[in-house]
């Protein structure tokens, strides 16, 4: 019984992670390191569930209903955080705008500081507009 109550707080562990990582993505933030935090738990948890198999899947039918209730939320906890997980990967950031760069030139012609010029994720020159520009281009959302 002491091998299911950790692989129990193991999945519950990995349902928060979850939550955590599909939290970070929406938020906008990476989460590098949880993302392989939670991939090598996973792993750790399919791994322990595997070699003790006799223990989590009852061949008899003379296992207490509590017992195969407990494991089976337990998987419920793994593949819920599972699903969770691989759908927060998928998530993709909503508010970054592909625009063609503006030559060095071309962002130096105005007044107004409007921003920077980004290339992937290097900052390459600051971009200016004009009073004009600007007029034109504002929008209300």
């Amino acid at each position: 019984m002491f091998t299911i109550q950790i692989y129990f707080f193991l999945n519950l562990f990995l349902v928060f992670l979850a939550l955590m990582f599909f939290i970070f993505k929406k938020m906008e933030y990476k989460g590098r390191i949880l993302k392989y935090f939670f991939i090598i738990l996973v792993t750790i948890s399919l791994l322990e569930f595997f070699l003790n198999l006799d223990i989590y899947i009852p061949s008899e039918v003379s296992k207490p209903l509590n017992s195969s209730l407990f494991i089976s939320l337990i998987q419920v906890f793994l593949f819920s955080s599972l699903g969770l997980f691989i759908y927060s990967l998928f998530i993709r950031d909503q508010d970054v705008i592909e625009l063609e760069c503006p030559s060095l030139f071309r962002s130096h012609l105005g007044k107004i500081e409007i921003g920077k010029v980004m290339k992937k994720t290097r900052k390459k020159h600051k971009f200016f507009l004009t009073i004009n520009d600007l007029v034109r281009y504002m929008f209300v959302l």
